[in-house]
Protein backbone atom coordinates (compact mmCIF):
# COMPACT_ATOMS: atom_id res chain seq x y z
CA UNK A 1 0.00 0.00 0.00
CA UNK A 2 2.73 2.65 0.47
CA UNK A 3 4.17 2.06 -2.69
CA UNK A 4 1.18 2.21 -4.66
CA UNK A 5 0.71 5.76 -2.33
CA UNK A 6 3.95 6.54 -3.03
CA UNK A 7 3.22 5.94 -7.18
CA UNK A 8 -0.01 8.11 -6.98
CA UNK A 9 2.25 10.81 -5.05
CA UNK A 10 4.67 10.77 -8.26
CA UNK A 11 2.56 11.35 -10.47
CA UNK A 12 0.66 14.03 -8.82
CA UNK A 13 3.68 15.74 -9.51
CA UNK A 14 2.52 15.46 -13.29
CA UNK A 15 0.88 18.36 -13.87
CA UNK A 16 -0.90 19.22 -17.58
CA UNK A 17 -0.53 23.30 -18.20
CA UNK A 18 -3.03 24.90 -19.13
CA UNK A 19 -3.65 25.56 -23.15
CA UNK A 20 -5.00 28.88 -24.63
CA UNK A 21 -8.50 28.85 -25.12
CA UNK A 22 -9.37 27.51 -28.76
CA UNK A 23 -12.37 27.37 -30.63
CA UNK A 24 -15.21 24.74 -30.31
CA UNK A 25 -14.35 23.59 -34.15
CA UNK A 26 -10.94 22.63 -33.24
CA UNK A 27 -11.52 21.07 -30.07
CA UNK A 28 -10.33 17.82 -29.83
CA UNK A 29 -12.86 15.32 -27.67
CA UNK A 30 -10.50 13.17 -26.58
CA UNK A 31 -8.67 15.43 -24.75
CA UNK A 32 -10.25 18.30 -23.33
CA UNK A 33 -7.89 21.61 -24.41
CA UNK A 34 -6.89 22.91 -20.97
CA UNK A 35 -7.79 20.38 -18.56
CA UNK A 36 -5.46 20.31 -15.33
CA UNK A 37 -5.02 16.48 -13.74
CA UNK A 38 -5.37 17.26 -10.07
CA UNK A 39 -5.59 13.16 -9.06
CA UNK A 40 -4.24 10.16 -10.68
CA UNK A 41 -5.25 6.92 -9.40
CA UNK A 42 -3.58 3.59 -11.43
CA UNK A 43 -6.26 0.54 -10.74
CA UNK A 44 -2.88 -1.46 -10.34
CA UNK A 45 -2.84 0.11 -7.25
CA UNK A 46 -5.32 -1.69 -5.63
CA UNK A 47 -6.45 1.51 -4.50
CA UNK A 48 -9.49 1.41 -6.27
CA UNK A 49 -11.75 -1.71 -7.87
CA UNK A 50 -12.58 -1.75 -10.94
CA UNK A 51 -14.84 -4.51 -13.31
CA UNK A 52 -13.19 -4.95 -16.72
CA UNK A 53 -15.24 -6.89 -20.13
CA UNK A 54 -14.93 -10.08 -20.37
CA UNK A 55 -15.44 -10.64 -24.57
CA UNK A 56 -19.18 -10.31 -26.01
CA UNK A 57 -22.06 -9.83 -23.57
CA UNK A 58 -22.80 -6.70 -22.68
CA UNK A 59 -21.04 -6.40 -19.33
CA UNK A 60 -20.40 -3.01 -18.40
CA UNK A 61 -16.86 -1.58 -17.64
CA UNK A 62 -17.96 -0.31 -14.26
CA UNK A 63 -15.40 1.68 -12.11
CA UNK A 64 -16.16 3.86 -9.45
CA UNK A 65 -19.33 5.52 -9.88
CA UNK A 66 -18.81 9.09 -8.65
CA UNK A 67 -16.98 11.50 -7.05
CA UNK A 68 -17.14 14.89 -4.18
CA UNK A 69 -15.04 17.27 -3.87
CA UNK A 70 -15.67 19.46 -0.85
CA UNK A 71 -14.56 23.38 -0.56
CA UNK A 72 -11.83 22.40 1.49
CA UNK A 73 -10.49 20.63 -1.14
CA UNK A 74 -10.89 16.81 -0.08
CA UNK A 75 -11.62 14.35 -2.88
CA UNK A 76 -14.18 11.59 -1.46
CA UNK A 77 -14.21 8.67 -4.50
CA UNK A 78 -17.48 6.10 -4.47
CA UNK A 79 -15.44 2.94 -5.14
CA UNK A 80 -19.05 1.00 -5.75
CA UNK A 81 -17.22 -2.23 -6.75
CA UNK A 82 -15.79 -2.15 -3.16
CA UNK A 83 -17.96 -0.48 -1.25
CA UNK A 84 -15.72 2.21 0.39
CA UNK A 85 -15.57 5.77 -0.18
CA UNK A 86 -12.25 6.74 -0.06
CA UNK A 87 -10.78 10.77 0.86
CA UNK A 88 -7.71 12.11 -0.68
CA UNK A 89 -6.21 14.76 0.41
CA UNK A 90 -2.77 16.39 -1.19
CA UNK A 91 -3.19 13.52 -3.36
CA UNK A 92 -2.73 11.17 -0.35
CA UNK A 93 -5.58 8.90 0.83
CA UNK A 94 -6.57 9.86 4.43
CA UNK A 95 -9.47 7.95 5.18
CA UNK A 96 -11.38 4.64 3.56
CA UNK A 97 -14.74 4.24 4.65
CA UNK A 98 -16.34 0.50 4.40
CA UNK A 99 -20.21 1.03 3.94
CA UNK A 100 -21.99 -1.45 5.40
CA UNK A 101 -24.06 -2.39 2.72
CA UNK A 102 -23.72 -5.16 -0.34
CA UNK A 103 -27.28 -5.37 -1.44
CA UNK A 104 -27.33 -2.55 -3.44
CA UNK A 105 -25.35 -0.64 -6.18
CA UNK A 106 -23.95 2.85 -5.01
CA UNK A 107 -24.44 5.57 -8.08
CA UNK A 108 -23.69 8.91 -5.99
CA UNK A 109 -22.74 10.22 -2.88
CA UNK A 110 -22.83 13.60 -0.88
CA UNK A 111 -20.77 14.24 2.18
CA UNK A 112 -22.80 16.83 4.84
CA UNK A 113 -20.75 18.58 7.67
CA UNK A 114 -20.65 15.22 9.86
CA UNK A 115 -22.43 12.37 7.75
CA UNK A 116 -22.17 11.06 4.41
CA UNK A 117 -25.41 10.74 1.83
CA UNK A 118 -25.11 7.83 -0.91
CA UNK A 119 -27.47 7.44 -3.28
CA UNK A 120 -27.80 3.69 -4.19
CA UNK A 121 -29.62 2.43 -7.39
CA UNK A 122 -33.11 1.08 -5.99
CA UNK A 123 -34.17 4.90 -4.92
CA UNK A 124 -32.85 4.00 -1.54
CA UNK A 125 -30.40 6.82 0.04
CA UNK A 126 -28.10 5.91 3.41
CA UNK A 127 -27.11 7.95 5.33
CA UNK A 128 -23.75 6.71 7.14
CA UNK A 129 -21.10 8.83 9.31
CA UNK A 130 -17.55 8.27 8.63
CA UNK A 131 -17.13 4.82 10.19
CA UNK A 132 -19.39 3.42 7.46
CA UNK A 133 -22.22 2.58 9.88
CA UNK A 134 -25.75 3.03 8.31
CA UNK A 135 -27.63 5.47 10.32
CA UNK A 136 -30.65 6.10 8.63
CA UNK A 137 -32.38 4.99 5.01
CA UNK A 138 -34.37 7.28 3.64
CA UNK A 139 -36.85 5.51 1.00
CA UNK A 140 -37.38 8.22 -2.08
CA UNK A 141 -38.75 5.37 -4.41
CA UNK A 142 -42.30 6.99 -3.51
CA UNK A 143 -41.24 9.72 -6.74
CA UNK A 144 -40.59 7.20 -9.18
CA UNK A 145 -43.21 6.07 -11.88
CA UNK A 146 -42.93 4.30 -14.66
CA UNK A 147 -43.72 6.34 -18.40
CA UNK A 148 -45.42 4.85 -20.84
CA UNK A 149 -44.72 5.52 -24.44
CA UNK A 150 -46.09 4.57 -27.80
CA UNK A 151 -43.55 3.90 -30.23
CA UNK A 152 -43.89 1.89 -33.47
CA UNK A 153 -46.16 -1.50 -32.71
CA UNK A 154 -44.62 -1.49 -28.95
CA UNK A 155 -45.60 0.70 -25.63
CA UNK A 156 -42.47 1.07 -23.96
CA UNK A 157 -42.44 1.39 -20.10
CA UNK A 158 -39.45 3.36 -19.13
CA UNK A 159 -38.60 3.93 -15.49
CA UNK A 160 -37.96 7.48 -14.19
CA UNK A 161 -35.86 6.84 -11.59
CA UNK A 162 -33.63 9.11 -8.65
CA UNK A 163 -30.38 9.96 -10.56
CA UNK A 164 -28.33 12.11 -8.40
CA UNK A 165 -28.09 13.32 -4.93
CA UNK A 166 -26.30 16.92 -3.12
CA UNK A 167 -26.06 18.28 0.43
CA UNK A 168 -26.43 22.64 -0.08
CA UNK A 169 -27.35 24.94 2.50
CA UNK A 170 -28.40 22.52 4.76
CA UNK A 171 -31.12 20.45 2.74
CA UNK A 172 -30.38 16.95 0.80
CA UNK A 173 -31.98 17.12 -1.92
CA UNK A 174 -32.68 14.36 -5.15
CA UNK A 175 -32.56 14.40 -8.81
CA UNK A 176 -35.33 12.24 -10.86
CA UNK A 177 -34.19 11.54 -15.00
CA UNK A 178 -37.11 13.83 -16.08
CA UNK A 179 -35.50 16.65 -14.01
CA UNK A 180 -37.69 17.58 -11.33
CA UNK A 181 -35.89 18.13 -8.11
CA UNK A 182 -37.39 16.93 -4.47
CA UNK A 183 -35.83 18.61 -1.22
CA UNK A 184 -36.01 16.21 1.36
CA UNK A 185 -35.23 18.20 4.24
CA UNK A 186 -37.95 20.34 3.51
CA UNK A 187 -41.00 18.81 2.18
CA UNK A 188 -43.28 21.09 2.23
CA UNK A 189 -40.84 23.01 -0.80
CA UNK A 190 -42.23 22.93 -4.30
CA UNK A 191 -41.02 20.55 -6.53
CA UNK A 192 -38.37 22.57 -9.03
CA UNK A 193 -38.15 20.97 -12.51
CA UNK A 194 -34.72 21.88 -13.73
CA UNK A 195 -35.21 19.91 -17.14
CA UNK A 196 -35.80 22.11 -20.35
CA UNK A 197 -36.54 19.42 -22.96
CA UNK A 198 -35.32 18.56 -26.32
CA UNK A 199 -36.54 17.95 -30.08
CA UNK A 200 -35.49 16.45 -32.98
CA UNK A 201 -34.35 19.97 -33.95
CA UNK A 202 -32.27 20.25 -30.82
CA UNK A 203 -33.53 22.17 -27.51
CA UNK A 204 -36.18 23.77 -26.76
CA UNK A 205 -35.68 27.85 -25.83
CA UNK A 206 -35.34 28.45 -22.27
CA UNK A 207 -36.40 31.37 -20.32
CA UNK A 208 -34.20 33.76 -18.67
CA UNK A 209 -36.17 37.11 -17.99
CA UNK A 210 -38.17 38.04 -20.92
CA UNK A 211 -35.28 36.63 -23.13
CA UNK A 212 -35.24 33.22 -24.36
CA UNK A 213 -32.03 31.14 -24.60
CA UNK A 214 -31.38 28.57 -26.98
CA UNK A 215 -28.65 26.16 -26.68
CA UNK A 216 -26.56 25.70 -30.23
CA UNK A 217 -27.18 22.06 -31.40
CA UNK A 218 -24.95 20.54 -33.59
CA UNK A 219 -26.31 16.64 -34.31
CA UNK A 220 -29.13 14.97 -32.11
CA UNK A 221 -29.96 16.78 -28.76
CA UNK A 222 -30.15 14.10 -26.02
CA UNK A 223 -30.69 15.80 -22.59
CA UNK A 224 -30.97 19.36 -20.95
CA UNK A 225 -31.07 20.78 -17.55
CA UNK A 226 -30.29 23.15 -15.03
CA UNK A 227 -27.48 21.74 -13.33
CA UNK A 228 -26.87 24.32 -10.88
CA UNK A 229 -26.73 28.08 -9.95
CA UNK A 230 -24.11 30.20 -8.37
CA UNK A 231 -23.58 34.00 -7.80
CA UNK A 232 -22.71 35.11 -11.13
CA UNK A 233 -24.03 31.96 -13.16
CA UNK A 234 -26.91 30.04 -14.17
CA UNK A 235 -25.04 26.90 -15.34
CA UNK A 236 -26.74 24.44 -17.69
CA UNK A 237 -26.01 20.97 -19.14
CA UNK A 238 -26.26 19.73 -22.64
CA UNK A 239 -25.68 16.67 -24.16
CA UNK A 240 -25.61 15.40 -28.23
CA UNK A 241 -25.28 11.92 -29.78
CA UNK A 242 -22.84 12.00 -33.28
CA UNK A 243 -22.81 8.39 -35.11
CA UNK A 244 -19.09 9.08 -36.62
CA UNK A 245 -17.97 6.90 -38.92
CA UNK A 246 -15.53 5.42 -36.39
CA UNK A 247 -17.68 5.61 -33.58
CA UNK A 248 -20.14 7.21 -31.29
CA UNK A 249 -19.06 11.03 -29.87
CA UNK A 250 -20.87 12.30 -26.98
CA UNK A 251 -20.42 16.06 -26.91
CA UNK A 252 -21.47 17.15 -23.01
CA UNK A 253 -20.89 20.35 -22.13
CA UNK A 254 -21.95 22.92 -18.82
CA UNK A 255 -23.07 26.95 -20.26
CA UNK A 256 -22.80 29.52 -18.02
CA UNK A 257 -25.36 31.96 -18.24
CA UNK A 258 -25.31 35.70 -17.23
CA UNK A 259 -27.36 38.61 -18.14
CA UNK A 260 -29.84 36.23 -20.48
CA UNK A 261 -26.76 35.68 -22.23
CA UNK A 262 -24.27 32.41 -22.47
CA UNK A 263 -21.49 34.01 -21.50
CA UNK A 264 -18.35 31.13 -21.71
CA UNK A 265 -18.50 26.78 -21.76
CA UNK A 266 -16.78 23.79 -20.56
CA UNK A 267 -16.75 21.08 -22.80
CA UNK A 268 -16.56 17.54 -20.83
CA UNK A 269 -14.12 15.13 -21.79
CA UNK A 270 -15.38 12.31 -23.82
CA UNK A 271 -14.54 8.39 -24.90
CA UNK A 272 -14.31 7.25 -21.48
CA UNK A 273 -13.61 3.18 -20.04
CA UNK A 274 -16.96 3.38 -17.96
CA UNK A 275 -19.11 6.11 -17.88
CA UNK A 276 -19.32 7.46 -13.78
CA UNK A 277 -22.79 7.32 -12.77
CA UNK A 278 -21.50 11.17 -11.61
CA UNK A 279 -19.75 12.65 -14.56
CA UNK A 280 -19.01 16.48 -13.21
CA UNK A 281 -18.93 18.65 -10.28
CA UNK A 282 -19.57 22.76 -10.30
CA UNK A 283 -18.30 24.28 -7.09
CA UNK A 284 -19.69 27.18 -5.73
CA UNK A 285 -16.74 29.45 -7.57
CA UNK A 286 -17.98 28.20 -11.14
CA UNK A 287 -14.33 25.13 -11.22
CA UNK A 288 -15.62 22.12 -12.64
CA UNK A 289 -14.01 19.03 -11.88
CA UNK A 290 -14.48 15.65 -14.05
CA UNK A 291 -13.89 12.46 -13.22
CA UNK A 292 -11.95 10.72 -16.43
CA UNK A 293 -11.63 6.52 -16.17
CA UNK A 294 -9.48 4.99 -18.71
CA UNK A 295 -8.60 1.50 -19.26
CA UNK A 296 -6.27 1.24 -16.25
CA UNK A 297 -6.50 4.58 -14.25
CA UNK A 298 -8.79 7.23 -12.57
CA UNK A 299 -8.38 10.92 -12.73
CA UNK A 300 -10.27 14.06 -11.42
CA UNK A 301 -9.62 16.74 -13.99
CA UNK A 302 -10.08 20.51 -13.51
CA UNK A 303 -11.72 21.98 -16.85
CA UNK A 304 -10.87 24.73 -18.52
CA UNK A 305 -13.28 27.33 -20.31
CA UNK A 306 -13.73 28.13 -23.67
CA UNK A 307 -15.97 30.98 -25.62
CA UNK A 308 -16.65 29.90 -29.08
CA UNK A 309 -19.49 28.06 -28.58
CA UNK A 310 -21.53 28.22 -31.59
CA UNK A 311 -18.63 26.92 -34.12
CA UNK A 312 -19.58 23.42 -35.68
CA UNK A 313 -17.11 20.90 -33.70
CA UNK A 314 -14.66 19.29 -36.34
CA UNK A 315 -16.28 16.18 -36.14
CA UNK A 316 -19.42 17.25 -38.05
CA UNK A 317 -18.77 15.98 -41.54
CA UNK A 318 -22.61 15.93 -42.21
CA UNK A 319 -24.80 18.89 -42.28
CA UNK A 320 -27.19 18.29 -39.62
CA UNK A 321 -30.33 18.82 -41.46
CA UNK A 322 -29.24 16.10 -43.74
CA UNK A 323 -28.31 13.57 -40.71
CA UNK A 324 -31.38 14.07 -37.92
CA UNK A 325 -34.61 12.70 -39.81
CA UNK A 326 -36.59 11.28 -36.92
CA UNK A 327 -38.72 13.20 -34.60
CA UNK A 328 -38.23 12.61 -31.21
CA UNK A 329 -40.42 15.30 -29.64
CA UNK A 330 -43.21 13.17 -28.38
CA UNK A 331 -44.81 10.03 -29.25
CA UNK A 332 -47.20 10.87 -32.13
CA UNK A 333 -44.06 12.52 -33.26
CA UNK A 334 -41.46 9.55 -33.12
CA UNK A 335 -42.82 6.82 -35.58
CA UNK A 336 -39.59 6.39 -38.49
CA UNK A 337 -39.53 4.64 -41.48
CA UNK A 338 -39.26 0.93 -41.78
CA UNK A 339 -38.21 -0.79 -44.67
CA UNK A 340 -40.42 -4.24 -45.68
CA UNK A 341 -37.18 -5.94 -44.95
CA UNK A 342 -36.54 -3.92 -41.40
CA UNK A 343 -39.67 -4.84 -40.74
CA UNK A 344 -39.45 -8.49 -41.55
CA UNK A 345 -36.17 -8.82 -39.22
CA UNK A 346 -38.18 -6.87 -36.40
CA UNK A 347 -40.87 -9.47 -36.71
CA UNK A 348 -38.18 -12.19 -36.37
CA UNK A 349 -36.41 -10.53 -33.58
CA UNK A 350 -39.70 -10.37 -31.47
CA UNK A 351 -40.13 -13.72 -32.03
CA UNK A 352 -36.92 -14.47 -30.52
CA UNK A 353 -37.12 -12.24 -27.74
CA UNK A 354 -40.34 -12.97 -26.62
CA UNK A 355 -39.72 -16.79 -27.88
CA UNK A 356 -42.19 -19.19 -24.78
CA UNK A 357 -40.90 -22.56 -24.42
CA UNK A 358 -41.13 -24.79 -21.32
CA UNK A 359 -37.80 -25.67 -19.70
CA UNK A 360 -37.12 -28.75 -17.77
CA UNK A 361 -34.39 -29.04 -14.93
CA UNK A 362 -34.10 -32.77 -15.44
CA UNK A 363 -32.66 -32.41 -18.88
CA UNK A 364 -32.21 -28.90 -19.94
CA UNK A 365 -30.29 -28.11 -16.29
CA UNK A 366 -28.73 -31.57 -16.51
CA UNK A 367 -24.88 -31.10 -16.91
CA UNK A 368 -24.22 -35.21 -16.41
CA UNK A 369 -26.90 -36.01 -19.03
CA UNK A 370 -25.42 -33.50 -21.58
CA UNK A 371 -21.72 -33.75 -20.90
CA UNK A 372 -21.76 -30.36 -20.14
CA UNK A 373 -18.39 -28.72 -18.76
CA UNK A 374 -18.48 -28.09 -14.99
CA UNK A 375 -17.44 -24.67 -15.44
CA UNK A 376 -20.63 -22.87 -17.61
CA UNK A 377 -22.76 -21.23 -15.74
CA UNK A 378 -26.60 -21.70 -16.13
CA UNK A 379 -28.61 -18.61 -16.82
CA UNK A 380 -29.74 -16.35 -13.73
CA UNK A 381 -33.60 -16.60 -14.56
CA UNK A 382 -33.28 -20.76 -15.00
CA UNK A 383 -31.40 -21.41 -11.97
CA UNK A 384 -33.03 -22.29 -9.15
CA UNK A 385 -35.76 -23.86 -11.33
CA UNK A 386 -36.75 -27.18 -9.52
CA UNK A 387 -39.87 -27.96 -11.50
CA UNK A 388 -40.57 -27.82 -15.09
CA UNK A 389 -41.84 -23.94 -16.13
CA UNK A 390 -42.69 -22.05 -19.00
CA UNK A 391 -40.49 -19.25 -19.47
CA UNK A 392 -39.86 -16.69 -22.01
CA UNK A 393 -36.55 -15.89 -24.13
CA UNK A 394 -33.73 -17.70 -25.71
CA UNK A 395 -30.91 -18.30 -23.15
CA UNK A 396 -27.66 -16.90 -23.86
CA UNK A 397 -24.90 -18.94 -24.17
CA UNK A 398 -21.15 -17.79 -25.00
CA UNK A 399 -20.55 -18.38 -28.75
CA UNK A 400 -24.24 -19.89 -29.70
CA UNK A 401 -26.23 -19.19 -32.65
CA UNK A 402 -29.71 -21.48 -32.39
CA UNK A 403 -32.31 -19.52 -33.77
CA UNK A 404 -36.13 -20.32 -34.10
CA UNK A 405 -35.95 -21.53 -37.44
CA UNK A 406 -31.82 -20.86 -38.01
CA UNK A 407 -28.65 -22.72 -36.79
CA UNK A 408 -25.50 -21.96 -37.72
CA UNK A 409 -23.67 -24.26 -35.19
CA UNK A 410 -21.74 -26.62 -37.11
CA UNK A 411 -22.53 -30.68 -36.94
CA UNK A 412 -23.25 -32.97 -35.00
CA UNK A 413 -24.73 -29.85 -32.92
CA UNK A 414 -26.74 -27.66 -36.00
CA UNK A 415 -30.00 -27.96 -34.33
CA UNK A 416 -32.60 -25.17 -33.76
CA UNK A 417 -33.06 -24.12 -30.09
CA UNK A 418 -36.58 -25.23 -30.56
CA UNK A 419 -35.29 -28.85 -32.06
CA UNK A 420 -32.52 -28.69 -28.89
CA UNK A 421 -35.32 -27.81 -26.24
CA UNK A 422 -37.35 -31.17 -27.49
CA UNK A 423 -34.11 -33.04 -27.50
CA UNK A 424 -33.43 -32.24 -23.52
CA UNK A 425 -30.15 -30.59 -24.28
CA UNK A 426 -28.29 -28.05 -22.33
CA UNK A 427 -29.93 -25.20 -22.09
CA UNK A 428 -27.42 -21.48 -21.68
CA UNK A 429 -24.10 -20.87 -20.75
CA UNK A 430 -23.58 -17.48 -19.14
CA UNK A 431 -20.26 -18.31 -17.57
CA UNK A 432 -17.13 -16.07 -20.51
CA UNK A 433 -14.71 -18.14 -19.90
CA UNK A 434 -15.92 -21.05 -21.49
CA UNK A 435 -17.24 -21.47 -24.91
CA UNK A 436 -18.91 -24.81 -26.09
CA UNK A 437 -21.37 -25.66 -28.67
CA UNK A 438 -23.27 -28.57 -26.86
CA UNK A 439 -25.15 -25.99 -24.85
CA UNK A 440 -28.26 -24.04 -26.70
CA UNK A 441 -28.76 -20.64 -27.08
CA UNK A 442 -27.47 -17.37 -28.41
CA UNK A 443 -24.79 -14.56 -27.34
CA UNK A 444 -25.44 -10.86 -28.89
CA UNK A 445 -23.46 -11.22 -31.99
CA UNK A 446 -25.45 -14.35 -32.72
CA UNK A 447 -28.69 -13.17 -32.11
CA UNK A 448 -27.56 -10.69 -34.95
CA UNK A 449 -26.66 -13.39 -37.38
CA UNK A 450 -30.32 -15.31 -37.27
CA UNK A 451 -32.09 -12.55 -36.84
CA UNK A 452 -31.05 -11.60 -40.36
CA UNK A 453 -30.47 -14.65 -41.99
CA UNK A 454 -26.64 -13.92 -42.74
CA UNK A 455 -25.81 -17.24 -43.78
CA UNK A 456 -23.49 -17.71 -40.76
CA UNK A 457 -22.55 -17.10 -37.74
CA UNK A 458 -20.81 -13.58 -37.27
CA UNK A 459 -18.41 -12.23 -34.39
CA UNK A 460 -18.55 -8.66 -33.21
CA UNK A 461 -15.05 -8.29 -34.92
CA UNK A 462 -16.53 -8.56 -38.24
CA UNK A 463 -19.90 -7.92 -38.27
CA UNK A 464 -18.91 -4.02 -39.50
CA UNK A 465 -16.85 -3.22 -42.37
CA UNK A 466 -15.91 -3.97 -45.98
CA UNK A 467 -16.36 -7.51 -45.49
CA UNK A 468 -19.04 -7.86 -43.09
CA UNK A 469 -22.83 -7.73 -43.72
CA UNK A 470 -23.19 -4.00 -42.47
CA UNK A 471 -21.88 -0.70 -42.96
CA UNK A 472 -20.97 2.12 -40.54
CA UNK A 473 -23.61 5.02 -40.74
CA UNK A 474 -23.22 8.54 -39.24
CA UNK A 475 -27.05 9.31 -39.98
CA UNK A 476 -29.71 8.87 -37.36
CA UNK A 477 -30.57 5.86 -36.80
CA UNK A 478 -33.36 3.33 -38.57
CA UNK A 479 -35.27 0.78 -37.32
CA UNK A 480 -33.26 -2.54 -36.96
CA UNK A 481 -29.44 -0.66 -37.04
CA UNK A 482 -27.26 -2.11 -35.07
CA UNK A 483 -24.64 -0.47 -32.51
CA UNK A 484 -21.98 -2.54 -32.29
CA UNK A 485 -18.19 -2.67 -30.20
CA UNK A 486 -15.82 -4.73 -31.77
CA UNK A 487 -14.44 -7.41 -29.28
CA UNK A 488 -17.80 -6.59 -26.84
CA UNK A 489 -21.13 -6.22 -27.56
CA UNK A 490 -24.01 -5.91 -30.05
CA UNK A 491 -27.42 -4.56 -29.91
CA UNK A 492 -30.30 -3.74 -32.52
CA UNK A 493 -31.95 -0.51 -32.16
CA UNK A 494 -35.49 -0.53 -32.74
CA UNK A 495 -37.16 3.20 -32.11
CA UNK A 496 -36.37 6.56 -30.17
CA UNK A 497 -38.54 8.33 -28.16
CA UNK A 498 -38.36 10.96 -25.87
CA UNK A 499 -39.22 10.43 -22.17
CA UNK A 500 -38.56 13.12 -19.19
CA UNK A 501 -37.11 15.24 -21.60
CA UNK A 502 -34.56 13.14 -22.43
CA UNK A 503 -33.57 11.08 -25.41
CA UNK A 504 -34.75 7.61 -25.04
CA UNK A 505 -33.60 4.50 -27.33
CA UNK A 506 -35.22 1.06 -27.42
CA UNK A 507 -33.38 -1.85 -28.23
CA UNK A 508 -33.22 -6.05 -28.63
CA UNK A 509 -30.02 -7.28 -27.52
CA UNK A 510 -29.06 -10.53 -26.23
CA UNK A 511 -27.12 -9.84 -23.08
CA UNK A 512 -25.87 -11.49 -19.91
CA UNK A 513 -26.40 -8.01 -17.60
CA UNK A 514 -29.65 -6.51 -18.47
CA UNK A 515 -29.20 -2.99 -17.00
CA UNK A 516 -25.39 -3.04 -17.77
CA UNK A 517 -25.61 0.33 -18.82
CA UNK A 518 -26.17 2.13 -15.75
CA UNK A 519 -24.01 0.58 -13.67
CA UNK A 520 -25.31 -2.87 -11.78
CA UNK A 521 -28.67 -4.11 -11.67
CA UNK A 522 -30.16 -7.19 -12.22
CA UNK A 523 -29.06 -10.21 -14.81
CA UNK A 524 -31.05 -10.99 -17.26
CA UNK A 525 -28.78 -14.01 -19.41
CA UNK A 526 -31.25 -14.40 -22.52
CA UNK A 527 -32.69 -12.42 -25.09
CA UNK A 528 -34.24 -8.90 -24.04
CA UNK A 529 -36.27 -6.34 -25.46
CA UNK A 530 -34.36 -3.59 -23.31
CA UNK A 531 -34.04 0.36 -23.04
CA UNK A 532 -31.82 3.18 -21.99
CA UNK A 533 -31.52 7.21 -21.63
CA UNK A 534 -28.92 8.08 -24.33
CA UNK A 535 -27.17 10.13 -22.25
CA UNK A 536 -26.47 7.88 -19.10
CA UNK A 537 -25.30 5.07 -21.40
CA UNK A 538 -21.73 4.93 -22.21
CA UNK A 539 -21.17 4.49 -25.90
CA UNK A 540 -17.74 4.72 -26.26
CA UNK A 541 -16.46 2.29 -29.06
CA UNK A 542 -19.37 1.70 -30.85
CA UNK A 543 -20.22 2.12 -34.03
CA UNK A 544 -23.65 2.49 -35.41
CA UNK A 545 -24.35 0.32 -38.50
CA UNK A 546 -27.12 -0.40 -41.45
CA UNK A 547 -27.43 -4.02 -43.43
CA UNK A 548 -25.48 -3.33 -45.97
CA UNK A 549 -27.42 -2.37 -49.52
CA UNK A 550 -30.14 -1.07 -47.10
Amino acid sequence: MKKSIALICILLLIVTSIAPTVASSDLNLNESEGAQNILSIPYSSNIIGITGMDGEGGQENTGPEGFFITEDNHIYILDSNNYQILNFYNGKVVETIKVDTVAEHMIDLAIAEKYIYILLNNDVILKVDHNGTVLEKIDVSSYRYTNKVKTLDITAEIPIKSKSISYEDGSLKVFFQDGKVYDLTNKTADVEVRSTGITKDGFISISSGETGIKFPSFSQATSAYKAKSIKDYDIYYTSEIYNAADGIIMDRRLYFINSNKIIKYVQLEQEQFSLPHRLYRVMDDGTVYQMVTSSDSLSIKKLDFLMDYSSIPSYINTPKNESVTSDTNSPTDSTISVTSAADDVASRVQSIVFYNWTYNPATHGNKTLNKVPSGVVQPSYLAGLTKTTSVDGIPYSWGGSRGIDVTYEASPNNTTFPQAVAAGKYTGNAAGAITTPITCGLDCSGLVSVAFKLGTKYGTGNLVGSSGPFTAKTDSPQCMDIYNHSGDHVFMFYSSVTAGGQLYYNIYEATTTYNYRGGGGAHADKTVAAGFFVDEANLSGYVHARRSGW
